[in-house]
């Protein structure tokens, strides 16, 4: 039986990852290929399962399949594997959460276990251009978030530097200056916007042979936590809209939510201080995912609340 090969979608919190994934499965039916996704959250629900309705989708929920789930992601591998006969797929994307280590995720597909049937093809690393350069920066993150983007880079045969058209080509020039310096000389760096990466170049950009690991131990989320509210809805937009102003702890917001005086049902995504709301085609169950360290999450999900006067269900 021909290996299925898998590509591993890396990049830190909002850098692009699902609207990538969503881009690329447009582009496999195009090409009459057929698709699957092993998505993981951290959260214990998926805000966005909607957005993969007609791609195979195997969901790993509240934690990560890098460290605590591990054993997770091996046993979707194997119920992928029982499938391929009734439902075959011809390549495999695995997102990992945006505090995922990636290089992991890679040692399980070349794990003797597996690679009888999957084929390692390449590990994709999106980066957000409108906030790398502060990532890198003492003053606006920790030092484990900073390990934790470094070695989504390091590893990584394709990098995107997504977002290009929310910075001036000066700043576009000093975030991708500064990645060179980064890694490896042969790595791929794509310039991307939406996170549109043609799928002939996913298939061109190979992983390539290393000596060694570039990679120091692998570094871990750590306290980096999500929480999901349920039945939040018929809020007041413009209280929405400024809620997000002024949340420096605030690493990732996502979910469905409803306005008062509004039928329509929208999705949210929050990210690099950034608010994109956009209507939903159908309805769906409002849930708000806030995403944090993990000693702030608390106050944030008090915050929330207490600032619409609602309770909500966990």
């Amino acid at each position: 039986m021909k290996k299925v090969p898998v590509v591993i979608v890396s990049g830190f919190l909002g850098s692009g990852k699902t609207s990538f994934l969503q881009f690329i499965m447009e582009q496999c039916m195009e090409s009459n290929l057929k698709p699957g996704v092993i998505l993981n959250e951290l959260s214990e629900e998926n805000a966005e399962d909607h957005l993969f309705e007609k791609t195979p989708l195997y969901e790993i929920l509240g934690g990560c399949i890098c460290c605590t789930l591990k054993s997770s992601l091996k046993g979707v591998l194997k119920e992928v594997l029982m499938k391929q006969a009734q439902f075959p797929i011809d390549i495999l994307f695995i997102e990992g959460t945006g505090v995922a280590n990636s290089l992991e995720l890679k040692n399980i597909i070349i794990n003797s276990e597996f690679r009888e049937h999957f084929e390692f093809h390449s590990l994709i690393t999106f980066v957000d251009a409108s906030d790398y350069l502060d990532f890198k920066s003492i003053l606006w993150t920790s030092k484990n978030e900073r390990e934790l983007m470094q070695q989504q880079i390091i590893e990584a045969d394709l990098i995107c530097v997504n977002k290009t058209d929310l910075i001036k080509p000066a700043k576009l020039d000093k975030v991708i200056t500064k990645l060179r310096k980064d890694v490896p000389s042969n790595t791929v760096i794509l310039k991307t916007s939406y996170s549109t990466v043609p799928l002939s170049t996913i298939m061109q950009v190979k992983t390539r042979k290393r000596e060694k690991s570039l990679m120091k131990p692998p570094v871990h989320h750590s306290g980096i936590k999500a929480i999901h509210l349920k039945k939040v809805e018929n809020i007041e937009k413009d209280s929405f809209l400024n809620w997000f102003e002024n949340q420096p702890s605030l690493l990732r917001a996502k979910g469905i939510i409803t306005f008062k005086k509004d039928k329509q049902y929208y999705a949210f995504q929050y990210a690099a201080k950034q608010l994109i709301i956009k209507p939903l085609r159908f309805n769906k169950d409002p849930i708000i995912v806030l995403i944090a360290e993990g000693s702030k999450l608390g106050s944030l999900k008090d915050d929330f609340l207490k600032s619409f006067s609602i309770s909500a269900r966990f």
